[in-house]
């Protein structure tokens, strides 16, 4: 019986992204619970919402940093179910440019704008 190997795929070369070019990247992978929501209903239905929750910095002008972004970009990923342990199944959010930050509704959160040319693999 021959043995079958599964083959692999490389997500920065099916993206494009040479090794050089990843330096410039942070790669995030933002945790879930099954208890907060639901990735996809919030990812299709409050964008918006699931976004500043990625992007959020500090979470109350008194409370710790969730991060920091030391990076001029970043590819945002977020784990699909928070009842994984160890998580293996992650949604792409998206490529990004770090803008600075912002406060809004006592959190300070990054600020960010689209990468054009990863647009078509979001939610992938």
């Amino acid at each position: 019986m021959t043995k079958h190997s599964t083959p692999t795929i490389n997500f920065f070369e099916m993206m494009g992204i040479s090794e050089e070019e990843l330096s410039y990247y942070l790669i995030r992978l933002n945790k879930s619970s099954a208890n907060w929501f639901d990735v996809m209903t919030l990812y299709y239905e409050k964008h918006d919402e699931l976004m500043n929750w990625v992007f959020t910095r500090r979470w109350n002008s008194n409370g710790r940093n969730n991060s920091n972004m030391t990076q001029s970009k970043v590819l945002q990923f977020i784990q699909l179910d928070g009842n994984e342990n160890p998580p293996t199944h992650w949604l792409f959010v998206g490529g990004y440019e770090i803008l600075g930050t912002h406060v809004e509704d006592e959190r300070e959160i990054y600020g960010w704008k689209s990468i054009e040319r990863f647009q078509p693999f979001e939610a992938v």
